[in-house]
């Protein structure tokens, strides 16, 4: 029995090695080739089914927004309430009082007004009363006037001038932030006289 003449019957190669060197030497001369065109999600095949892109979008870590008020930002105003339902990071001053779910006042902001979150944490300077369910004063802040809270953190190196008072219930530290209509101004400490 003979064997097959493998030589005669071996595949073709995939490409040509003349027309690599043609393309790589087109590269290097700087002719570059078109980009592919934008592909539109809705065109390319479908390779899950709708409730598993669902799973997957829903599964997926939401990202939160986050405002900022820049170190730039000073906002002044009588009866001024600032209130966010994101993450509210200051780094810049505000006169008036700011209510939100996390407040983190930076270490070059400044709030001279109430603060009231769930989770406020100073590195900054505060003036005013302060309400939530968890305060940090980080090191090198400074805060004068009551804190009200139901956990406390004061690092070495902050300066607390006022009083603690801690809370039982959550919803006396909370602000309902869906509150629509006139806002009630929180009471403000402007200048605690000096014993």
């Amino acid at each position: 029995m003979a064997l097959p003449n493998f030589k005669s019957s071996e595949p073709k190669p995939l490409f040509d090695i003349a027309s690599l060197a043609g393309a790589s030497s087109a590269v290097s001369a700087g002719v570059v080739p078109p980009p592919l065109p934008a592909s539109d999600s809705a065109a390319l095949p479908v390779m899950m089914s709708e409730p598993a892109r669902e799973a997957a979008r829903s599964s997926a870590p939401a990202i939160k927004p986050k405002s900022v008020i820049g170190a730039d930002l000073k906002i002044i105003g009588q009866q001024l309430t600032i209130t966010s339902k994101a993450p509210l990071q200051i780094d810049g001053q505000i006169q008036g009082d700011v209510r939100g779910t996390e407040v983190v006042i930076g270490a070059q902001g400044r709030v001279d007004g109430s603060i009231a979150a769930e989770t406020i944490i100073v590195h900054g300077s505060a003036s005013g009363i302060v309400r939530g369910v968890n305060v940090k004063l980080a090191s090198g802040s400074r805060v004068e006037g009551d804190v009200h809270h139901m956990l406390l953190g004061v690092e070495q190196g902050a300066v607390f001038e006022g009083r603690a008072r801690r809370h039982g219930e959550r919803r006396d530290l909370v602000p309902d932030l869906d509150q629509t209509g006139e806002i009630v101004p929180m009471p403000r400490v402007v200048g605690a006289a000096r014993r």
